[in-house]
């Protein structure tokens, strides 16, 4: 039921110039991250009507944000990527970890946040 409701594996990446918070405070840091941008397969858009470029809301059963596609064949179909960015220093202070669940694996009691699944629909305007 869920991979029905949610076909889509969410991949969070890093970010390229800094590890976790680590320099991610630095301004210089900061303009070297594109931030705000949800990869997707050429595939997996057309069929939501998604364009580049277009604002997308990500969503599943724990919460939703709304990110900029990117559709430029970085990833495989079935799969979308974002990159995890600090929450502080985004608008309205979130990020992906709200699709993400607190659970913890069975084995090595580990975080669960690299196996998430989630709907893109483009979003609608604000009104």
């Amino acid at each position: 039921m869920q991979a029905q409701s949610y076909p889509l594996e969410l991949l969070a990446r890093k970010a390229d110039n800094f590890l976790n918070s680590t320099f991610s405070n630095l301004p210089s840091m900061q303009e070297l991250e594109e931030v705000g941008l949800l990869e997707m397969s050429t595939a997996d858009a057309n069929s939501r009507g998604i364009s580049d470029g277009d604002t997308v809301r990500a969503f599943n059963r724990r919460g939703e944000i709304q990110l900029k596609a990117r559709v430029d064949g970085a990833v495989q179909p079935g799969v979308v990527a974002a990159r995890l960015h600090w929450a502080k220093l985004e608008a309205g202070k979130r990020n992906i970890n709200v699709l993400t669940s607190e659970k913890l694996t069975d084995m090595g009691n580990s975080a669960t946040f690299y196996s998430v699944l989630v709907e893109v629909e483009r979003a609608q305007p604000a009104s």
